[in-house]
């Protein structure tokens, strides 16, 4: 089983490969930074139209996921998911970006929660919209992502959407979510893979070894299953989006062990770029987690 492409899918592929092959290499200076700045990227994004992918007939759903896999795929957190696929499909106009997404039970610290932006919250029952001002509070965290909290009540700070549907709203995040997920998995292996090519031990590459070639090639096949479920769900509709996180969600845990496992200490430091796919993916890990029971609170990962 496979997904071919339609012509007009294919050249947009191809144009997100080509603004991706621009923004791929991770600037190394030797400091140890948690996150990556962005600044410029998605005005960047925005100024060519991709945002708008949605509302193109012959692309929809599945060119907004396939635009956030190739912003993904980068070291740079982009907000992408939410503004280019949840607003638009959910009919949502006004939203000032970055725009950011969390479970009221839960109220944790959020990807891209900023004083300029604003935020969908799932209340339960129906969805909110929070208007963000000085009351969010950045945290620092390793998480590879600008991170904030809302410091006060986000009941009386936000107002109800009417109309939203909130399975239809949690579909479209999975799908988010695992675009996002998959996105970065991609990049570890994909680092991962240079790195053991160039690793010697026992006096020739690690990735000469057979183990380790069946190891990373039993993580590329999980990754492909990601895709098809992914790919499915954004072409049939929500009732497969449900499968696409769940695939996604087990699939971080064997990605993450055999990405670090291959790249032994460095791996796990601040100065090499793994870090960043690494905590990246634990935090999306948790979000998936999330969706599997809306509205029970769950533990941030360590």
């Amino acid at each position: 089983m496979d997904f071919e492409f339609t012509e007009d899918q294919r050249l947009f592929v191809a144009a997100l490969d080509r603004w991706a092959a621009d923004h791929i290499e991770v600037p190394v200076d030797g400091r140890a930074v948690s996150y990556l700045r962005s600044d410029g990227l998605a005005e960047e994004l925005i100024a060519q139209g991709y945002y708008d992918v949605v509302q193109q007939d012959e692309l929809g759903v599945l060119g907004a996921v396939l635009l956030i896999e190739a912003v993904g795929r980068t070291p740079w957190p982009i907000e992408v998911a939410a503004s280019a696929l949840l607003a638009p499909m959910l009919e949502l106009t006004g939203l000032e970006r970055p725009l950011a997404i969390f479970n009221l039970a839960d109220q944790p610290v959020v990807r891209f929660l900023s004083p300029h932006g604003s935020a969908l919250v799932d209340a339960g029952d129906h969805v909110r919209r929070l208007r963000c001002d000085e009351r969010i509070e950045a945290v620092d965290t390793r998480y590879a992502y600008p991170i904030g909290r809302f410091v006060g009540d986000v009941l009386a700070a936000s107002e109800r959407i009417d109309g939203i549907d909130v399975d239809e709203f949690r579909s479209l995040r999975r799908i988010a979510l695992a675009a996002e997920a998959l996105a970065a998995m991609r990049a570890a292996l994909n680092l991962t893979v240079d790195h053991v090519k160039s690793r010697v031990q026992f006096g020739r590459a690690i990735g000469s070894f057979q183990a380790v070639q069946h190891r990373l090639a039993e993580c590329s096949v999980v990754l492909h299953g990601v895709q098809l479920l992914l790919y499915r769900a954004a072409v049939e509709g929500p009732l497969y989006a449900k499968d696409a996180a769940i695939v996604a969600h087990d699939a971080v845990k064997r990605v993450l062990y055999e990405t670090n496992q291959f790249h032994g200490a460095i791996g796990l430091t601040l100065e090499y770029p793994l870090h960043l796919w690494t905590y990246r993916l634990r935090l999306l890990q948790f979000e998936l987690a999330q969706l599997s029971a809306p509205g029970r609170p769950a533990s941030m990962p360590r």
